[in-house]
């Protein structure tokens, strides 16, 4: 039932057409986690998004793994500013 949620490594790679090195590389930077059955490496189909925008990114613009590491770290960074600013707003209008 949960193996219908996952993809092997080397399934991804076929799909994607990418080579197997970046997906370890994406592993090794914890960009995308993996989940080990039996001694086989799946990646969680939640994670796919994620996986296709780093897939993008690095196809069509050329990013290495480390860019892409800082663009998403960014990303985030981005996203938590935006929630502190709406929640600053939010108290303002209190205020007002």
């Amino acid at each position: 039932m949960m193996e219908d949620k996952l993809f092997t490594i080397e399934k991804i790679c076929k799909i994607y057409k990418i080579k197997p090195d970046f997906v370890n590389e994406l592993i090794e930077f914890e960009l995308i986690t993996i989940v080990s059955i039996e001694k086989t490496d799946y990646v969680d189909v939640e994670s796919f998004s994620d996986l296709e925008k780093m897939i993008r990114l690095h196809n069509d613009l050329g990013i290495n793994v480390q860019g892409i590491d800082a663009i998403l770290h960014l990303q985030r960074k981005h996203r938590e500013l935006r929630k502190k600013i709406n929640r600053l707003e939010a108290k303002l209008r209190l205020y007002e």
